[in-house]
């Protein structure tokens, strides 16, 4: 009889356990997790964007966990997590106002840009902000957008103050304690993912 991963866990944690009872536990639960984190990297890059969503909502953690756990006291610099960006023929780094702007290319042709800056405020730690815009916000708009929020992951819509106008946007804030190189590269293209994708849907509403 094959016994469910709960048991397994139990066995596993049981010290009065005989050590070859805990090692074939340890052994089995290993195997179920290659099994299931394999089916759900397979998903990864599904069709369908809900279940593309919920993927990545559930693998995000996984690789988190099982990520060096060292600690840097190292603090990087605006510049050198925006420049960490550049990659020739997909990723561009430039200078904007007071932070960076990174241009991505697709494949497709199609580009985006997505804008890295710091943010300095009393509501919450000091931080460096990810954002691409992506458009304006209407009524038309509104219930999709609110929607939309609920199924991100890391990044969130929201209405920031872009050269004295009001945008919609799609923003990602990292504690400038908790920023490296490799996560900011991450989120700049989980970003100019979702913004297209988004860019897209809200074009679709628009057009009748």
């Amino acid at each position: 009889m094959t016994k469910s991963i709960e048991e397994l866990i139990q066995e596993l944690g049981d010290k009065s356990a005989g050590w070859a009872t805990r090692r074939n536990a340890a052994e089995l639960l290993g195997k179920h997790a290659h099994r299931i984190v394999s089916e759900l990297l397979f998903y990864k890059n599904d069709s369908d964007m809900d279940v593309k969503m919920e993927v990545e909502r559930s693998i995000t953690p996984l690789s988190l966990l099982l990520s060096d756990q060292s600690i840097s006291d190292k603090q990087y610099t605006l510049r050198e997590l925006a420049l960490a960006c550049e990659k020739r023929q997909a990723r561009h780094v430039e200078t904007y106002q007071k932070g960076f702007v990174v241009t991505l290319r697709g494949q497709d042709g199609e580009s985006q840009r997505v804008y890295i800056n710091s943010v300095k405020s009393s509501d919450i730690p000091d931080s460096f902000r990810i954002f691409m815009l992506c458009g304006e916000i209407t009524e038309e708009n509104y219930p999709f957008i609110m929607t939309a929020n609920s199924k991100l992951v890391h990044a969130s819509f929201s209405i920031i103050s872009f050269e004295g106008n009001k945008q919609l946007a799609l923003v990602i804030n990292i504690p400038v304690t908790d920023a490296t190189p490799n996560l900011v590269k991450r989120s700049v293209k989980e970003i100019a993912y979702y913004g297209s994708w988004m860019e897209k849907k809200l074009s679709e509403i628009e057009t009748p």
